[in-house]
Protein backbone atom coordinates (compact mmCIF):
# COMPACT_ATOMS: atom_id res chain seq x y z
CA UNK A 1 0.00 0.00 0.00
CA UNK A 2 1.48 3.25 -1.05
CA UNK A 3 1.52 7.07 0.76
CA UNK A 4 -1.67 7.84 -1.33
CA UNK A 5 -3.66 4.59 -0.92
CA UNK A 6 -3.12 5.03 2.90
CA UNK A 7 -3.85 9.00 2.93
CA UNK A 8 -7.61 8.07 1.27
CA UNK A 9 -7.92 4.98 3.70
CA UNK A 10 -7.78 7.40 6.63
CA UNK A 11 -9.82 10.30 4.88
CA UNK A 12 -12.59 7.74 4.45
CA UNK A 13 -12.56 6.87 8.00
CA UNK A 14 -12.69 10.15 9.41
CA UNK A 15 -15.55 11.00 7.28
CA UNK A 16 -16.93 7.80 8.42
CA UNK A 17 -16.45 9.45 12.09
CA UNK A 18 -17.46 12.51 11.64
CA UNK A 19 -20.98 11.18 9.93
CA UNK A 20 -21.16 8.93 13.41
CA UNK A 21 -20.96 10.69 16.12
CA UNK A 22 -21.71 14.67 16.40
CA UNK A 23 -18.35 15.90 17.76
CA UNK A 24 -15.49 16.88 16.33
CA UNK A 25 -12.93 14.63 14.78
CA UNK A 26 -9.23 14.54 14.37
CA UNK A 27 -6.45 12.69 12.91
CA UNK A 28 -2.63 12.27 14.70
CA UNK A 29 0.19 11.27 12.22
CA UNK A 30 2.59 9.56 14.28
CA UNK A 31 6.38 8.44 13.22
CA UNK A 32 6.51 4.60 14.45
CA UNK A 33 6.61 1.71 13.14
CA UNK A 34 3.81 0.20 15.43
CA UNK A 35 1.66 2.34 17.22
CA UNK A 36 -1.08 0.67 20.24
CA UNK A 37 -3.35 1.80 20.46
CA UNK A 38 -6.48 1.30 22.98
CA UNK A 39 -10.02 1.69 22.12
CA UNK A 40 -12.07 4.20 23.88
CA UNK A 41 -15.80 5.28 23.79
CA UNK A 42 -15.62 7.66 21.02
CA UNK A 43 -12.35 6.60 19.21
CA UNK A 44 -8.50 5.29 19.58
CA UNK A 45 -5.90 6.81 21.37
CA UNK A 46 -1.93 6.09 21.02
CA UNK A 47 -0.82 4.76 24.17
CA UNK A 48 3.38 4.27 23.68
Amino acid sequence: MDKEEKVDMLTEVVAEKAETHDGPCSVVFLFADEVQMLETWNGSIPMN
